[in-house]
């Protein structure tokens, strides 16, 4: 594999010098291996290191509840973030310092549609998550991508209705909130952790149930803050305390949030609206704070204007 991503490198590189190239990079769960043999290459062969995870709900535990199962599921993606570190710091230590990840496919498939699926609410709970790992680790994963747009990446037609999954909607919000740079967020909610989980990445300690992200888009002109309440019958209660940016923040909160009665409920050609965001706003007490509960299973987007 690495003479022919060297050969390949090579013929690009001669087209076009400043093309930005991917190497074909190893799984979470076998990586080194494969990636050493990428690495034998010279230095400026490529510029990221791709990986991949699509992954099925199997878990190590026998006789595992659906409770266990899913919640195995649900932590994947923080367990995740310490292997993109893991992946660009073995590449550093080749001598490729300035190779970055790539995570060029990633999708959740539950056998039988009983747990968190690509299409339900379960893998808009999953997406969001995901989305989270890959901002709160972008200093390390420079690019992300579904495999398709198509059905996996969330739009579906069947019988001339063409609709979006519940990941679609999620992927949308976070779109259109337009996150771009990184901003530090404390958070002290409550966390758990899975042994004997999903076979692939089977050990995952302190996932929190209520997992936020911030940042401010290149323009600027606001606070978001995304957040994934992973806990399946428990709401949040959560006081999101901006007293730090109280001369900095304004106006009103728009509130976007993406829920459903159940993990497992989809849209279909018959209702494709059974799933989507709902919009509302509120309002930062003077000291610039802000009390809102996060329904259980659900993806929260929370946009905050900054003053101009």
């Amino acid at each position: 594999i690495a003479a022919v991503t060297l050969a390949n490198s090579k013929a690009l590189r001669s087209a076009d010098p400043q093309a930005r190239l991917i190497a074909t990079g190893g799984d979470e769960d076998f990586f080194p291996d494969w990636n050493a043999r990428q690495l034998t290459n010279p230095v400026g062969t490529f510029d990221f290191l791709s990986t991949h995870f699509v992954v099925n709900d199997r878990v190590q535990q026998p006789h595992a509840t659906s409770e266990f199962r899913t919640m195995a599921s649900l932590a994947l993606p923080w367990g995740l973030g310490p292997r993109m570190h893991q992946i660009q710091q073995q590449a550093a230590a080749a001598g490729h310092k300035g190779v970055r990840v790539a995570f060029t496919e990633w999708l959740m498939i539950s056998d039988g549609r009983t747990g968190p699926n690509f299409s339900n609410l379960g893998g808009a709970l999953f997406a969001g998550s995901f989305l989270n790992m890959v901002m709160r680790n972008s200093d390390v994963v420079s690019i992300s991508d579904m495999t398709g747009i198509l059905e996996f990446g969330g739009i579906w037609k069947k019988r001339a209705q063409v609709y979006g999954a519940p990941a679609y909607w999620v992927l949308r919000q976070y779109s259109q909130a337009g996150p771009r740079r990184l901003l530090t967020l404390a958070s002290d909610g409550p966390p758990y952790s899975r042994t004997k989980g999903v076979t692939r990445l089977p050990t995952i300690e302190h996932v929190p149930y209520l997992d936020c992200v911030a940042a401010e888009p290149e323009d600027s002109t606001k606070l978001i803050v995304a957040c994934v309440n992973t806990h399946l019958t428990a709401d949040m209660q959560g006081e999101i305390d901006l007293s730090s940016l109280s001369k900095k923040v304004k106006g009103t909160v728009s509130i976007s949030t993406l829920t459903g009665d159940n993990i497992l409920n989809e849209n279909d050609e018959e209702d494709p609206n059974r799933i989507t965001p709902r919009n509302e706003t509120a309002a930062l007490d003077p000291g610039g704070k802000l009390m809102h509960r996060f329904p259980n299973a659900s993806v929260t987007i929370l946009q905050v204007p900054f003053a101009q």
